[in-house]
């Protein structure tokens, strides 16, 4: 049943990536199955990454924090439109963009648009917080129940040596 929650969930954020809500259930289904560093991973890069679908003009300049791109390609397309299909952001074959990344574009700084579902502070990001949180803690109890068993068995070591 619980590989079936992942699965569906994972096919909604497939049909519709910007579907906040299927991500905060694949997180669940991840914690839930006790697949933590694999929730850890999924929630990380929903709370960091963009899609590269859409793009706004910056209107202030350059931006003061985040990354700058350079990629001539992105930079041109830029020029003509701010809307991509996933075929067309595909071909451009950028990876590991984040909602902070700008790129020039003639005269104009971009930046990847940023869903109102995703916006800093609101509600979508502070569920995704909080799951990432559990499964953290989750993890990192794991990671003690490990630590406190090759601990103990260390300990009985010592004592059957001596």
């Amino acid at each position: 049943m619980e590989g079936q929650a992942l699965e569906a969930a994972r096919r909604s954020r497939i049909l519709a990536p910007q579907m906040p809500d299927a991500i905060i259930y694949e997180g669940i289904a991840l914690i839930g199955m006790s697949q933590n560093v694999q929730a850890i991973e999924v929630l990380q890069a929903a709370l960091t990454n963009a899609s590269g679908l859409e793009w706004q003009r910056i209107d202030a300049g350059r931006p003061e924090g985040g990354r700058e791109l350079s990629d001539s390609k992105l930079s041109k397309a830029l020029m003509c439109k701010t809307e991509f299909t996933d075929q067309e952001w595909k071909a451009l074959d950028i990876q590991d963009l984040r909602k902070d990344d700008f790129i020039i574009s003639g005269d104009s700084y971009f930046k990847p648009k940023e869903y109102a579902c995703f916006k800093h502070g609101g509600a979508h990001e502070r569920k995704l917080t909080m799951l990432l949180a559990l499964a953290l803690a989750k993890e990192d109890e794991v990671f003690s129940r490990v630590y406190a068993s090759i601990h103990t068995l260390s300990h009985a070591c010592v004592y059957m040596r001596a």
